[in-house]
C-alpha cells in the first residue's frame, strides 16, 4: 500500500513538474514574441516586391527516385538491438499502465531477473 501511495505521489510530482516546465517555456516564448518591433507597420512596399513562391512546397519524388532511395536503406544489427530494447521496455510500461488503470494493481511483470524488460514485447517489436 505504501509503494502505491509513494508511486502515485511521485507520478503526480512528475506530472506537475512537466506541466510547470511547459507553462514556463510557453511564457518565455510569448515574452520573446512580444518583445521587439512590430512588423505590421514596416515597409509595405518591400513585402510586395518579394517574389511569389508557394510556401512549403517540395517536388514530389518520382517512383524511380523513391525506389533508389529505399534500395539504399538497410536494417543493421544495432537497429534491431535498439528496437528490441525499446520494445521490451515500452511493452512492459504499457502493460503496467494498463493493469493500473483496469485493475488498480501494480505488480512486478518483468520477464527477466534483471531489469525492466519483457523479451516477448521486444521480439514482437523486432518482428513488426
Amino acid at each position: 500500500m505504501f509503494f502505491i501511495l509513494a508511486s502515485l505521489i511521485a507520478l503526480l510530482t512528475l506530472a506537475y513538474l512537466v506541466a510547470s516546465g511547459f507553462v514556463r517555456v510557453v511564457r518565455y516564448f510569448w515574452g520573446w514574441l512580444s518583445s521587439g518591433e512590430k512588423i505590421d507597420g514596416l515597409a509595405g512596399d518591400v513585402v510586395s516586391a518579394a517574389p511569389q513562391t508557394a510556401p512549403f512546397s517540395t517536388p514530389k519524388p518520382t517512383q524511380a527516385e523513391l525506389s533508389a532511395y529505399l534500395d539504399t536503406m538497410h536494417l543493421g544489427w544495432y537497429q534491431v538491438v535498439i528496437l528490441f530494447i525499446v520494445g521490451c521496455m515500452a511493452g512492459l510500461l504499457i502493460e503496467e499502465i494498463w493493469m493500473l488503470i483496469t485493475a488498480g494493481l501494480t505488480e512486478s511483470r518483468v520477464g527477466l531477473i534483471w531489469g525492466p524488460f519483457s523479451p516477448l514485447y521486444g521480439t514482437g517489436a523486432v518482428f513488426l
